[in-house]
C-alpha cells in the first residue's frame, strides 16, 4: 500500500484530534440504578461508545460490567471491581444470572478466578526509575486468600534516530538487600524475514511502521535470560517513525513476590556490532504490575497508596436479537451488603468521535 494523502491528513489530525465516523455494533448497558456512570469503549473509557456501566458505589469503590463480542461473534461479560485504600471488598456468591430476553430463558453463570492486580492512581501511572529505589510487593496487597502471584515490573527505553542491524544490550545489575546480579548481555537481531515480508507488502515504503528485533539463544519463547531468581524478557523494535527514527521497546523483569530489588541505575548502553559504537540509553518510566489469582468471592483489600482492581469474565456462548439481562451477585463492602439492580444489554450501531492515538 503506496503513501495516501489522504492518510497523512488522517494522520495529522490525529495527533490533536478525532473524526466522525461509525463506531460499529457495541452493547449499550442500562439500569434502574441512579448512582451509575457510563464510560467508553476505547481508550480506558474515554473515547469510543458507553458500553461500559459503572456502579458508583460507598467509601469510592465502583463496579463495572460491559458485554463485548468477540471476532468470531462469541460473546462475553467482562466484570471488574474497584476498592480504594482501606476499604475491603467481596461478592457474596459466585453465581451470576443471565436472562436473553428474546427466549425469556434465565441461567447462571458460574465464576470461578478472579483476578486482582495493582495500578497507581491518580495519574501520572509511570514512576520514574532511579538508582536506590526499591519495588515492593508487600506494598501491593496480598489479603489472606491463597493466590498465585505474577509480579514484574516493565522499564521503557528509546534511541532516537537509530535502527540497528544486531546489537548488544548492557543492562545495569540487580541490587538486593544481600546480592548483586551481574546481567549478560543481551544479543538482539532484526527479524530480517520479518522485515523483508514487511517491506515486500509497502512496496518499499518503510516511513511509518517498524519491524522487530529477536535475541540470539535466548532460553525459550517466553524468556531472554535468567540471572538468579529473576527472568528477563522484552519487545524490542525499530523503524522509521513519525516524527523520528527510533530504536527502542520493554525490558520486562519478572521476580518472585516477596523479593525486594532495584537496578543499579537508570542507564545502560547498546552497543552495535556493526560499528562498534555505544550508545547511552536511560528507562524512561518503569510500571509495577501485580496480577494475582484467587477464587471468585475472595476477598478484595485495598490497602495503601494504590487502589486495587478486580476483574473476571464469562463466555456467554449464545446469541439474542432482544439482548440480555445480568444480575449481579451482592457485594459485602466494609461490612455491609450492597444489592445490585440488574443491568440490561441492548446491541445497538455507534456512531461518533473515532479516535486516531490513543
Amino acid at each position: 500500500m503506496r503513501f495516501q494523502p489522504l492518510f497523512f491528513l488522517l494522520f495529522i489530525l490525529g495527533l490533536t484530534s478525532c473524526v466522525v465516523a461509525p463506531q460499529g455494533y457495541y452493547y449499550h448497558p442500562t439500569t434502574e440504578e441512579t448512582a451509575v456512570k457510563y464510560e467508553g469503549q476505547w481508550c480506558g473509557g474515554v473515547a469510543g461508545p458507553p458500553a461500559v456501566l459503572k456502579f458508583l458505589l460507598a467509601d469510592d469503590c465502583t463496579v463495572g460490567c460491559q458485554l463485548t463480542e468477540g471476532k468470531k461473534k462469541n460473546l462475553r461479560l467482562d466484570l471488574d471491581v474497584e476498592v480504594a485504600p482501606g476499604s475491603r471488598a467481596r461478592f457474596l456468591s459466585n453465581e451470576i444470572a443471565l436472562t436473553n430476553l428474546e427466549t425469556g430463558k434465565r441461567r447462571l453463570l458460574v465464576g470461578d478466578e478472579l483476578f486482582l492486580f495493582r495500578y497507581s492512581t491518580p495519574p501520572p501511572r509511570y514512576t520514574p526509575l532511579r538508582p536506590g529505589e526499591f519495588f515492593d510487593f508487600n506494598s501491593c496487597g496480598a489479603t489472606e486468600a491463597a493466590y498465585i502471584p505474577s509480579v514484574h515490573v516493565e522499564a521503557n527505553f528509546k534511541i532516537d534516530n537509530y535502527y540497528p542491524r544486531a546489537v548488544n544490550i548492557l543492562l545495569p545489575p540487580i541490587v538486593t538487600e544481600t546480592q548483586t546480579f551481574q546481567i549478560p548481555a543481551i544479543r538482539m537481531q532484526e527479524n530480517a524475514t520479518a522485515k523483508e515480508a514487511k517491506l515486500r507488502e509497502e512496496e518499499g515504503d518503510t516511513r511509518y511502521w517498524s519491524w522487530p528485533y529477536d535475541v540470539v539463544d535466548r532460553e525459550d519463547d517466553d524468556t531472554w535470560l535468567t540471572v538468579g531468581e529473576f527472568r528477563i524478557e522484552g519487545y524490542i523494535s525499530a523503524g522509521h517513525l513519525v516524527p523520528k527514527d527510533a530504536f527502542g521497546g520493554t525490558i520486562r523483569v519478572h521476580f518472585p513476590p516477596e523479593q525486594k530489588w532495584r537496578f543499579s541505575s537508570d542507564a545502560f548502553s547498546v552497543v552495535d556490532l556493526d560499528s562498534g559504537r555505544e550508545y547511552q540509553a536511560r528507562f524512561s518510566h518503569t510500571i509495577l504490575n501485580t496480577l494475582m489469582t484467587t477464587v471468585f468471592n475472595a476477598p478484595i483489600l485495598g490497602k495503601e497508596p494504590l487502589r486495587t482492581k478486580a476483574s473476571a469474565d464469562f463466555d456467554i456462548n449464545e446469541t439474542s436479537s432482544e439482548g440480555f439481562m445480568i444480575e449481579l451477585p451482592e457485594l459485602l463492602l466494609n461490612g455491609k451488603k450492597v444489592r445490585l439492580k440488574p443491568v440490561i444489554f441492548k446491541k445497538r450501531l455507534g456512531v461518533g468521535m473515532v479516535p486516531f492515538n490513543c
